[in-house]
């Protein structure tokens, strides 16, 4: 039972959105991991199926994707332990999920057969406008994707372009960002994948024998400044599903910290890497995008 006032006084009633709430506060979470074999990969799974929250565990794409089904799970915690106990561990995505079973029928009839902007009744006292109030509430539990919010925020992006292409291009954001909080987690998420991919590089430049000493010291430093990072951003999806804005802020500029410490390593020694480089330019923009998103949340 809602009660909205200073808005008509509206009494919305036999508005069973508890059910359909729950339904969405499943998440999908796809972590990257660096596998290498079948031993890494069941110890992953044995890991992650006993965390609190987590209700199935499965592996996707080449044997080096975990995917988890649940609720409420420590996304930080999970991430620190694998990547202590198996390997190297990115959130890749972070996404609402269908329950296991359907939502049962509804006592005012065919309940899965109805479109969610109908699934609740409304005791109206004046004005059948305000039956306006139980679609938006419906719409806004369901996260319906709003393309127009995630621009309007990205007008406010140093590079818009970039902004708007790495949420919308995220394979979640077509059903997930309903809210600028959701569309906050995906930026997040866009850029933990950005730093993993940059890692992959920086560790596949690491494993060529004919590195000069000033250039692999480099590597090696930014190495580290990148694990930092992607951990940083960790616990920054943490924060912001728990709604800490103050501390998604605080893991978003370390973050940033950690990668401009690579970019003056790069900048003041012998062993320059252009692509790294650029590479560094993107994750800081990524990263900015999502602290200005933050910002305007707070």
């Amino acid at each position: 039972m809602f009660l909205f006032k200073n808005l008509y006084s509206v009494k919305l009633v036999s508005c069973k959105t508890r059910n359909l709430y729950s339904f969405f506060l499943q998440q999908r979470i796809v972590l990257k991991m660096d596998m290498s074999d079948e031993k890494s990969m069941k110890k992953a799974m044995k890991i992650a199926s006993a965390k609190p929250g987590v209700r199935s565990v499965s592996i996707q794409g080449q044997n080096d994707q975990l995917v988890l089904l649940g609720e409420g799970i420590d996304l930080a915690e999970l991430t620190r332990e694998l990547k202590k106990k198996v390997c190297m561990t990115t959130i890749i995505t972070v996404q609402a999920a269908p329950p296991q079973q359907p939502p049962q029928p509804h006592p005012m009839g065919q309940y899965n057969q109805m479109p969610p902007a109908r699934r609740c009744t409304c005791e109206i006292p004046n004005s059948a406008g305000v039956l306006f109030l139980c679609i938006v509430l419906i719409s806004f539990v369901t996260g319906n994707a709003n393309s127009g919010m995630i621009s309007d925020l990205c007008k406010h992006s140093d590079d818009p372009n970039l902004c708007l292409s790495s949420i919308t291009s995220r394979p979640e954001s077509g059903e997930f960002a309903g809210t600028s909080n959701q569309i906050e987690i995906i930026a997040i998420s866009a850029a933990s994948a950005n730093a993993s991919a940059t890692s992959s590089y920086i560790k596949q430049k690491l494993s060529n024998e004919d590195l000069e000493p000033a250039i692999e010291d480099t590597l090696e430093d930014c190495q580290k400044d990148y694990q930092d990072a992607v951990e940083q951003l960790d616990d920054s999806i943490s924060a912001m599903l728990a709604d800490a804005h103050t501390d998604v802020d605080v893991w978003l500029s370390a973050a940033i910290s950690a990668i401009e410490s690579c970019g003056s390593a790069l900048g003041s020694r012998a062993g320059n890497d252009a692509e790294l480089s650029q590479r560094n330019e993107v994750f800081l923009k990524l990263c900015k995008n999502a602290l200005m998103i933050n910002k305007m949340l707070t």
